[in-house]
């Protein structure tokens, strides 16, 4: 064999190989860091639903997939609501004999509440490729472990109100937090162009928590019970991509 032939012989191996190490995303399952933003709305149940009306989560993701389908990624949701259930009690020790909260400047204050909280996670699942337009995409099932912190927000608008402001505010706000228990299912959809990838699904959470504070007005002390607070909902993300993709294939006549 002449060296020209022998050049273009192990050329044209090189750039096969090449052309078959790097598979496309309809072609077979690849390895796929994945960037995600997500929102929710979640109902809470248990001791949570005496408490708090739905709630609105927002938060991000990192995970990646790997060529058997497994995914592993670590996720932040940020919730909040303006729903909270007989705020009043909260704040019965403020009130006056006619049922006001005075605010500094001597008129009666008008105090919103809401819930507050986060979610940070790590996670495990998988892709089912029953479905979709390719090996990457299909059912997507998940559990994860984490940690889960909720409060009530209170705050007077355009007023002064000092029970409720600076440090004072953590002898109402009912902070509770503890380790935490998720599930997740849905679909996965990740496009042969890199377009359109989402997903969408249900979840639940159940955490075991307890109230953090030393000293809640409410009660007159602490609050040593353990909780368990749930919240199941609806969630959807869109997601960026980043993966290796099959280079273009090259032909010798």
């Amino acid at each position: 064999m002449s060296l020209k032939a022998y050049l273009l012989s192990a050329l044209a191996a090189s750039l096969c190989f090449s052309s078959t190490a790097q598979e496309n995303i309809d072609d077979v399952p690849l390895r796929i860091f994945q960037i995600s933003v997500h929102g929710a709305y979640h109902l809470p149940a248990g001791i949570m639903a005496q408490k708090y009306g739905g709630a609105v989560l927002i938060g991000g993701s990192l995970s990646v997939k790997n060529k058997k389908n497994f995914v592993f990624g670590a996720e932040y949701s940020y919730f909040f609501n303006e729903k909270v259930k007989n705020p009043e009690h909260y704040l019965q020790n403020m009130r006056t004999e006619d049922n006001y909260i005075i605010a500094k400047d001597g008129r009666p204050a008008n105090i919103l509440s809401g819930e507050r909280g986060f979610v940070i996670q790590a996670t495990a699942g998988k892709i089912f490729p029953v479905i979709g337009p390719n090996p990457n995409s299909g059912i997507l099932v998940k559990i994860g472990g984490g940690y889960l912190q909720h409060k009530i927000h209170f705050e007077a608008r355009k007023q002064e109100v000092p029970q409720i402001e600076d440090d004072m505010r953590k002898y109402y706000d009912q902070l509770t937090s503890g380790p935490l228990l998720t599930e997740f299912i849905g679909y996965q959809h990740l496009s042969n162009s890199r377009l359109a990838n989402f997903y969408i699904g249900i979840e639940g959470y159940q955490a075991f928590t307890k109230n953090r504070r030393d000293y809640n007005i409410d009660l007159g002390g602490p609050d040593n019970k353990q909780r368990l607070d749930m919240m199941f909902g609806i969630r959807a993300g869109w997601m960026w991509l980043i993966y290796k993709r099959k280079p273009q294939d090259f032909y010798f006549n």
